[in-house]
This record gives structure tokens, sequence and C-alpha cells, in this order.
């Protein structure tokens, strides 16, 4: 029996494989800038009135689909992976995995931009509209550690919230403040007492908006 050919220490070639995200987004420039803030590497193409983002090599899809996922809330995130000619889908919603669709009869709804994209025929940053995904200094990306901090939004509204309760306290002190203020100059005729009533008023209403913001802004002790 004769023994196999050796294959001479040749290492096996790469699996071919190319990554595209449709995501129902008509402005190609605003995704490409939400991907770049969430670390996600890659081109956005039009596509009919969505968008077809071509993920680079190097971009970690299974830290990229989530994240945008989870940005768009409800809005669905289609996956398109194609390995070695095989083809495969997934649809993501709210930054979790909601149904593997048949991937065929998807692409077959889906403008043929996205087919043309997902089989590599040319370069993405060639296709019409493209606009190339720049991540900016300082940005994670979606190959870099922990994901970006979801409850930065939250908090932001909150800092609004506490800021505007602060302002309406302060007001009404000011009021009460100059109303008595008024009252106290007309029973001895110094106008004295609503100087420093408004003074002392103004002070109350620059402290309570620093410290509301600040108490509201703070970020969690880790």
């Amino acid at each position: 029996m004769s023994s196999p050919p050796d294959p001479g220490g040749i290492a096996p070639e790469p699996p071919d494989v190319r990554r595209v995200l449709v995501v129902p987004s008509p402005d190609p420039v605003r995704l490409a800038r939400a991907c770049a803030g969430l670390g996600v590497r890659g081109h956005v193409v039009p596509a009919g009135g969505a968008c077809a983002v071509v993920l680079d090599p190097e971009s970690d899809h299974a830290t990229a689909v989530p994240r945008l996922s989870r940005v768009l809330g409800r809005a669905p995130v289609l996956l398109l992976l194609r390995t070695d000619g095989q083809i495969g889908a997934e649809r993501w919603t709210r930054g979790a995995l909601a149904d593997a669709p048949p991937a065929g009869l998807l692409l077959a709804s889906l403008p043929d931009v996205v087919s043309t994209l997902l089989v590599g025929v040319g370069d993405a940053a060639e296709a019409e509209g493209a606009v190339r995904i720049a991540l900016r200094p300082g940005t994670p990306s979606s190959r870099d550690g922990p994901e970006h901090d979801p409850g930065r939004p939250a908090r932001r509204r909150r800092a609004d919230r506490v800021v505007a309760v602060a302002v309406a306290v302060a007001v009404v002190a000011v009021l009460f403040a100059l109303v008595e203020g008024v009252r106290a100059a007309s029973a001895d005729g110094s106008w004295l007492a609503v100087g420093l009533a408004l003074f002392l008023a103004a002070g109350t209403t620059v402290l309570a908006v620093r410290r509301g913001g600040h108490d509201a802004t703070s970020e969690p002790a880790s």
C-alpha cells in the first residue's frame, strides 16, 4: 500500500469569509459615524432604503453585531455570512440573536447590491456611495475588551432631570426671597434687605444647579 503524499508542511489556506450587515438606516454617513463610535470597522454602502455594512476581516462580528443591534433597539440587524461558498443569516434585535432565517429567501428580498457585496465581487470601498468607517482616536475597536457603557445615556437623562428640578427650586427660592425683601423694605424703608435676599437667592441657584449636575453625571464606583 502506498502512503498518502506528504503535504510538505504547507499550511492550509485561510477560509474565504465575508460578513455583511444590513441595517435599516437610509443615511450611510450617519451610520458610519455610529459604527465608528462603537468600534465597528468596515464600509457602509447604500442599499435601497437601508445600508449594508461590509465588515473588515479584522472586525470581530461577535461583538460588533450585538453592539450595533443594541443601539438600534427594536430595528432588526441582519448578519449575512459567507464562508467558503456557504451562506448563513442571522437576525438580531436589542443586542440579542432573534432567529436564523433562510439565507436564500432573505437575499432574494434584499437589493442586488447586498448579494454583490456578500459574494465579494469587487472592493466594497469602490461601491457606489460607499463610506469608510473612520474610527476616532481613543475609540475602542470591536476587538478591544469590554463593550461601550450602555448606562451613559440614562445618566445623561437623569442629569437633565436633576438640573431641571434644581432650577425650579432655585426659581421658587428667588421669588420667595424677593417677596420677603420687598415686604421688609416696605416696613422699614430699607432696600438693603432686598439686595441681600437677591444675592443669597442667586448663590443658592448656582450651587443647586452645579451640585445637581455633578451628582447626576458622576460615574458609578467600580
